[in-house]
């Protein structure tokens, strides 16, 4: 018997306990037909945006073996599954709970959220050919210590790693990236995090040769502060717009 997959939103572990599942599959092929390389998605909360994430992140990655959770949906009869299905390193990180009462405690938060990420990938990033600065940069992520500047590149920097490490280039998957904005409004100190997250965003997604897609969701789209100046490959699939509006 199938059951209601109520607060659910990893695709893996509703596929595995048989939940309902309405077949939005085939938004894997759109992203991939996608022109562009970036694609931001805003939507309400309770939408959808995170389970759509999680289905993106099962079907690429190359370290899941994901491929049965696919089965009798529709992108396994699509061109795309036999050709992207298991093939990129991904990269996924959620901003979901980062609520911080103050700048310090974000820029914390923000560096142990980037150090999972990069113990995911430790073993590969160690048995690379790194010079001693990309050594003293990997290690201060992992430990935790990474200052403000290594911080905002490490996300870019990672891209770099695993295009090396596997030889295909990584999809970046970033959901509700704007959370620690808007607490940051609440708790004043707005201009610090718009700073920041303009060096980390654009590090990552402005003509970043590294990256195969990026797909970033959130409940807003921040456009009057810049964070996402000048990224000419950027499509925003916003609620008003018919772009991969029956997926979610």
């Amino acid at each position: 018997m199938q059951k209601l997959p109520i607060g659910e939103s990893d695709f893996k572990n509703l596929r595995k306990k048989n939940c309902y599942f309405v077949d939005k599959s085939d938004f894997i092929a759109e992203i991939i037909r996608e022109s562009n390389d970036i694609i931001l998605i805003p939507r309400p909360r309770r939408f959808g945006k995170t389970l759509n994430l999680s289905m993106l992140k099962y079907f690429f990655d190359k370290n899941e073996n994901a491929r049965d959770l696919f089965k009798g949906l529709k992108i396994e009869n699509l061109p795309e599954f036999k050709e992207h299905q298991g093939k990129y390193p991904v990269i996924f990180i959620t901003f979901k709970d980062v609520k911080e009462k103050n700048f310090k405690i974000f820029i914390k938060k923000t560096g142990k959220i980037l150090a999972n990420v990069y113990k995911k990938y430790k073993d590969k990033l160690y048995s690379l050919d790194l010079d001693k600065n990309e050594e003293r940069k990997i290690e201060s992520i992992l430990l935790e210590e990474a200052d403000y500047t290594d911080l905002q590149m490490a996300l870019a920097e990672l891209t770099e790693y695993l295009y090396r490490i596997y030889g295909s280039k990584p999809i970046i998957l970033l959901d509700e990236y704007d959370t620690p904005i808007h607490a940051s409004w609440v708790n004043g100190y707005y201009d610090e995090v718009i700073d920041f997250m303009r060096g980390f965003m654009s590090a990552a997604f402005k003509d970043n040769p590294n990256i195969f897609k990026g797909v970033i969701t959130g409940c807003l789209r921040i456009a009057k502060e810049s964070i996402f100046t000048g990224l000419n490959n950027l499509t925003v699939a916003s609620i008003l717009t018919s772009l991969f509006s029956k997926y979610f």
